[in-house]
């Protein structure tokens, strides 16, 4: 029901409709051309604040194990800038509940599109080193059936960038 009381949205028969509070003058709703813009960085930030401020307000220990938890936001929130996918951010999310030392503490939950995979150590040829590039960081990998290229959105945060050809 809308806030003056004249319209009400429904779903009839699988489909959301929008209707007068009479019934009239049904609309059907086209879902399949809504488009959501999703910025993916910000919502991270929340996320990461929320699990802080809910440990802080609901952990059953209200002096936090003796752990100064302002000061781990302080420590952890700057892990953010390395964050490049959901999995990123459960690690650190994982992180940040574990200065706590309690067992149970878990990160679960968070669908997500699945990470591109790329060969690690132990390839079946010579790596070409992570070279910076227009469509994100990239390397050769040699192996049975050819050289292949593999690319990443960004290196892991422990990799140094030494120089943008290699």
């Amino acid at each position: 029901m809308s806030a003056n009381g004249k319209q009400l949205l429904a779903k009839a028969g699988g489909a959301w409709m929008l209707t007068t509070s009479l019934g009239k003058d049904e609309k059907r709703l086209d879902l399949d051309r809504v488009r959501v813009r999703v910025e993916p960085e910000l919502e991270w930030k929340q996320i990461l604040r929320e699990v802080w401020r809910i440990q802080r307000d609901y952990f059953y220990d209200p002096q936090m194990h003796g752990v100064d938890w302002k000061a781990m936001w302080e420590r952890w929130s700057p892990f953010l800038a390395h964050v490049h996918h959901r999995a990123d951010l459960n690690l650190v999310i994982g992180d940040l509940i574990g200065e706590l030392a309690t067992g149970h503490e878990y990160v679960a939950g968070a669908t997500s599109p699945p990470a591109r995979r790329c060969p690690g150590r132990g390839s079946s040829g010579p790596t070409s080193p992570w070279r910076a590039g227009a469509s994100g960081w990239r390397r050769s990998i040699a192996g049975r059936t050819g050289t292949r290229a593999c690319v990443r959105r960004s290196p892991s945060p422990v990799w140094t960038r030494r120089s943008a050809t290699g």
